[in-house]
């Protein structure tokens, strides 16, 4: 969301709402730039409890997911109300800021309601954001009529269901060429609403993402140039990478790190996981709490990306022509890996793998 909020505007005004604590951490991390801070571009965090720490090991995601919507409902509702008027000052505010802009148009997340329904009762436009591959539409619609069934809460299946009949459109993030038999598998459903308009606005990203040169991201390429030029420019680092929500076990971290223990790697890893790795950064392996994944990818002497399988690391790994392992978690990462492999032929997935509780297993 953060990308496409960037995106627009550059031609419109925008602002960005998000919980405060995930607002805090995009901006320790250096994804908004005192450029994104212009006027155009604004931020506005929630009060709403919920925790920048997601700690996602099974099938519970939604779960999860279903709680944070649900603590963000009265600050987002406190919020809209001062579109048209002055928050009252008996009632301590729940967001950092109030809009300040007249609000022409409301994107939301397509598993959010709140913004989509709020929006609708007072007539303004409202666009649905799917941050996966446009394919997940017919399976979510599938599961909400019961023709799919999956472990799933009833809650998620009902906020997906909100959203998708009060929005005026779909906004995917996805590549059009990718999903062309996807979007005539959604018009071909006898379904309300299979005839919104969609438009494809992925990848997201752009040419001057990441070019912030801060300490992590000058060691981190001149750790890359190092092996380009130790390999007399070969392409040899295998990249492991889970995303920011799911957490591996130890064992598979260190049944993956003995896969590859012949191969210099480079891991985006949580500082709490980095005990289970036979030894800390040296010349052969490189690890770090978080790192600018979409400058490791465009480098050459990356060879290999081990990933999730989440959306977004699909779409850039694929933009940077490098190929991807994919051991999936949950959700739609099981249908990004079997398209990975069956349809685009950029990767494969490591079968044979389940959760088992709180306990996944590598088989």
């Amino acid at each position: 969301m953060l990308d496409l909020a960037k995106k627009i505007s550059v031609h419109c005004n925008v602002t960005f709402v998000v919980s405060l604590s995930i607002l805090d951490k995009i901006k320790d991390m250096g994804l908004i730039s005192n450029e994104d801070n212009s006027n155009r571009l604004e931020f506005i965090g929630l009060l709403d409890n919920n925790s920048d720490e997601n700690k996602i090991l099974d099938s519970k995601f939604t779960s999860k997911l279903d709680y944070d919507i649900d603590q963000m409902c009265e600050p987002f509702t406190q919020l809209f109300s001062t579109i048209s008027s002055i928050p009252s000052p008996s009632s301590p505010l729940l967001f950092t800021r109030p809009v300040n802009r007249p609000v022409h148009m409301v994107i939301s997340d397509i598993f959010n309601p709140l913004p989509i329904r709020i929006a609708h009762q007072r007539l303004i436009h409202t666009q649905v954001f799917m941050p996966c591959n446009f394919e997940n539409l017919s399976r979510y619609i599938k599961i909400s009529t019961g023709e799919l069934v999956v472990p799933m809460s009833q809650q998620f299946v009902q906020n997906f269901l909100e959203a998708f009949t009060f929005a005026d459109g779909i906004i995917c993030n996805s590549i059009a060429q990718l999903e062309e038999h996807a979007l005539d598998r959604y018009r071909q459903q006898l379904v309300i609403r299979s005839n919104l308009l969609v438009r494809f606005v992925g990848p997201l990203f752009s040419e001057k993402d990441e070019i912030q040169k801060d300490d992590t991201m000058v060691s981190v390429k001149e750790w890359l140039d190092m092996q380009w030029e130790k390999t007399k420019e070969f392409s040899s680092v295998i990249y492991v990478a889970f995303g920011s929500i799911v957490n591996l076990t130890g064992e598979q971290i260190v049944e993956i790190s003995r896969s590859i223990a012949s191969y210099p790697s480079i891991w985006s890893l949580k500082n709490d996981y980095h005990k289970y790795l036979p030894s800390s950064n040296n010349e052969m392996h490189l690890v770090l709490d978080w790192v600018p994944q979409r400058l490791i990818l465009s480098h050459p002497a990356v060879k290999l990306f081990i990933s999730h399988g989440g959306w977004n690391s699909v779409l850039e790994s694929m933009s940077a022509g490098k190929p991807m392992l994919i051991l999936p978690m949950f959700g739609d990462q099981f249908l990004n890996g079997h398209r990975i492999e069956h349809e685009f032929g950029t990767g494969r997935v490591i079968r044979n793998t389940k959760s088992n509780g709180h306990q996944r297993l590598i088989t």
